[in-house]
This record gives C-alpha cells, sequence and structure tokens, in this order.
C-alpha cells in the first residue's frame, strides 16, 4: 500500500515543475550541453536539506571546453535519508540559443523526488539561470548510494568556477 502512494506523490511532486519547464522553454529551446554533478557533503534536518556538489558542464559545442561550477541545493519537503553518495545527471536546454561561458549560472526551483535502500534513484526538474530561460531536464534519474525517501520543492544555485583545463 505505502509504495502505490509514495509513487504517486513522487510522480505528482515531479508533474508540475516538468509541466513549467515544458511551457517556459517551449518548442524553441536548443540542448546547451549535459550537466553532471557529484556530492560533496550534505545536511539534513528532515524538513528542511542542504546539499553541495562539485559539477562539469559538457557542452554542445565541441570547440569550447567544458565548464566547472558548484551547486547548492536547498530542499524543503520531507526528506527521511543518509547518503554516501549521489551523482545527478541533467539536459541542459536553452531557450535564448546563447552559449555563452558561464551560461547556466543562477538561480532555479524546481521538485525532486528519491528512493534509497543501498543504491537508489531519483529524478529532479529545474527551470532558471538567464532570465528563467534555462531548463535543466533528467537525462534519467539520478544515481545515489544510501537509505531512505524525500521528496519536496528545491531551490538550487550554481556558481561558475572556470573552465576545465
Amino acid at each position: 500500500m505505502k509504495t502505490p502512494i509514495l509513487a504517486l506523490a513522487a510522480a505528482a511532486t515531479l508533474a508540475f515543475p516538468a509541466a513549467m519547464a515544458q511551457q517556459s522553454t517551449g518548442g524553441g529551446s536548443l540542448e546547451a550541453g549535459m550537466l553532471t554533478c557529484n556530492l560533496t557533503s550534505s545536511t539534513n534536518l528532515v524538513v528542511i536539506s542542504d546539499a553541495n556538489y562539485e559539477c562539469v558542464f559538457d557542452t554542445s559545442d565541441d570547440s569550447k571546453p567544458d565548464e566547472i561550477y558548484t551547486m547548492n541545493i536547498a530542499k524543503l519537503g520531507v526528506d527521511l535519508s543518509i547518503e554516501k553518495a549521489e551523482t545527478l545527471k541533467w539536459a541542459v536546454l536553452s531557450a535564448t540559443g546563447r552559449f555563452d561561458q558561464g551560461l547556466i549560472t543562477g538561480e532555479y526551483v524546481g521538485a525532486s523526488a528519491d528512493a534509497a535502500f543501498g543504491l537508489g534513484a531519483g529524478a529532479r526538474v529545474q527551470i532558471g539561470g538567464l532570465d528563467d530561460s534555462i531548463t535543466l531536464q533528467p537525462v534519467s534519474v539520478s544515481g545515489r548510494e544510501g537509505l531512505g525517501i524525500a521528496a519536496g520543492v528545491e531551490q538550487m544555485s550554481l556558481e561558475f568556477k572556470g573552465t576545465v583545463s
């Protein structure tokens, strides 16, 4: 009984931001690249959680170097999890068609749902960045190692740190 309810709650949590993402970027979105982030630290207070990541943005333009970012995600919702490791991966879509260095720097909002019992998975959708013209769409579910469940609304910030040498 609990599993279908959790699945339904996770689907509902992700449906609204996914619809917003489609509406925000419209049909003219261009893929700017792929963002991969690895968890570096986290704090969980059950209703509020905070996590920090190191990220690499692999741009679609092979003539441009990959970019390095730090990311912070603050979540408001139920978070009954303990994580040892987490990797997040998103396709980065731009409604502007601009692909400047540091393009994805900024504030984002979205929702997430995660579950882990040893190995686990989760999904996130985020909208924000340059004039709310950037959408981060999950490529696949995130990979997690830990224990627990979580679902909620997130505020995320990405900060450009430089390029890969």
